[in-house]
């Protein structure tokens, strides 16, 4: 009887495969060869499910963002209010070696998505879905009585953006400065700012 392969689960196999390979070696050193040794394939399997080079980074791209979205939502379910915020923000920032090999994808994507149409506009909609999950969870802290009525939710939701990116960056070039510890102090005083604005 012939071997049933779940299409979807080998594709995610060489997306993991992919991330960490670009971890590890960088973005330029993921060759299709050096990915398929990761997911302990062949080139030829690869290739089967991918057609580039280039579509197998975007899909590792995507694999990662959705293994950070779903991080953010389970920190929604455990927690509500601020905290619920402030989790789903920990889980954006480089605080252990999981969130720091995340934060190496985004900073190689970035410098490729400038000159390459398809890439930008996959971090063009990665941006927006991640402001409208803070924007959503900030509204949703207004309604509760934990944030004051008078915020601008979409511009709040935009300053937290550009500051988590601001924190990451850092932490990625000069963790020294910037470690975990600090990243959380850091988030946690700026919540605090949002929680004082007059009501």
């Amino acid at each position: 009887m012939p071997k049933i392969v779940d299409h979807a689960e080998r594709r995610a196999e060489f997306a993991e495969a992919a991330f960490k390979t670009i971890v590890e070696n960088g973005i330029e050193n993921a060759s299709v060869r050096a990915v398929a040794s990761a997911a302990g394939s062949s080139t030829g399997a690869l290739v089967h499910y991918f057609g580039s080079k280039d579509d197998l980074l975007l899909h590792a791209l995507r694999h990662a963002g959705s293994k950070v979205a779903t991080r953010m939502l389970a920190a929604l379910d455990r927690h509500n209010g601020v905290e619920g915020l402030r989790q789903v923000l920990f889980e954006a920032l480089p605080l252990d070696e999981e969130r720091a090999g995340e934060w190496r994808i985004w900073l190689a994507f970035w410098g490729r998505a400038v000159n390459d149409p398809e890439l930008f506009q996959e971090q063009q909609t990665r941006y927006r879905r991640w402001r409208d999950l803070v924007q959503s969870v900030i509204e949703g802290c207004q309604r509760e009585g934990a944030l004051p009525a008078s915020l601008d939710a979409v511009h709040e939701a935009q300053l937290i953006l550009a500051f988590i990116d601001g924190l990451g960056v850092q932490a990625t070039f000069d963790p020294e400065q910037m470690p975990p510890a600090r990243q959380r102090e850091a988030l946690t005083t700026t919540l605090e700012r949002l929680q004082r604005q007059p009501h």
